[in-house]
């Protein structure tokens, strides 16, 4: 004889109600809106950055060397940016120290999403590590040129730093960085040569403060995009060939 549920639980507690006991249905199969399978399979914006567009995505890397005079301040600025902390005691670099950072970066006029790593080389400005720079340098993409506006004397530096990076690769990006900012306020015609020199190439000119961090997250980023730029110049135009 069938089990009967209602019967076994009147049996046990005779004044449950007696109800009929309704046949369960099999559940029928969950079939997803038409809107679903739209946006998974044929949503054209399902992959872009802004929503405007279908974003090609990479993940590139990418070599940054911050060359410059002993002293001007370019293992603060790399603090700065990849712990956003700043130390005001001086420990002079030997050789090069090697820093990674992480940044993503949205390229809208090329329909770009890129999860970008930067390799940061903070390379030593003593004259007698000036004999490995150019090891030092070669595979980079990208150079922050620093300078120390308490000392005039680094500016001058900057021109032969733009020609070492130019040996390098002849159109290497570059930002020049007038670092500690907040200690000094030079006068137009201090900065009269940088810019001068850095109009010749259309090269950015920030003034910085790694202690404040003035600027410094700008530095980079900027930095970044104009290397990304020249990435893509090359692989789009190659690949359109």
């Amino acid at each position: 004889m069938r089990d009967d549920p209602v019967a076994r639980i009147a049996h046990h507690c005779p004044y449950y109600p007696s109800l009929p006991v309704l046949p369960v249905l099999p559940r029928p199969p969950r079939i997803a809106p038409f809107f679903t399978y739209y946006y998974i399979y044929y949503n054209p914006f399902r992959n872009s950055a802004r929503g405007g567009g279908l974003a090609r995505e990479y993940e590139l890397i990418k070599k940054v060397c911050l060359l410059g005079d002993p002293g001007v301040g370019k293992t603060s600025l790399v603090r700065r940016f990849v712990t956003d902390l700043f130390d005001d005691s001086y420990l002079s670099t030997i050789g090069a120290k090697i820093t990674k950072k992480g940044l993503v970066l949205d390229i809208p006029e090329r329909d770009l999403h890129v999860k970008l790593t930067l390799m940061i080389w903070d390379v030593a400005g003593q004259k007698e590590y000036r004999a490995f720079h150019e090891m030092h340098m070669k595979g980079m993409e990208g150079v922050l040129a620093v300078a120390d506006l308490t000392r005039k004397n680094t500016f001058e530096s900057l021109k032969a730093t733009l020609s070492m990076a130019e040996r390098t690769n002849t159109n290497i990006p570059i930002v020049f960085l007038l670092n500690k900012c907040d200690l000094a306020e030079p006068s137009d015609a201090d900065l009269k040569d940088v810019r001068t020199l850095a109009s010749r190439r259309k090269i950015p000119v920030l003034a910085t403060s790694a202690k404040t961090g003035l600027n410094v997250e700008l530095a980079f980023e900027r930095l970044s995009r104009m290397m990304l730029e020249a990435w893509a110049k090359k692989k789009f135009h190659d690949e359109e060939e």
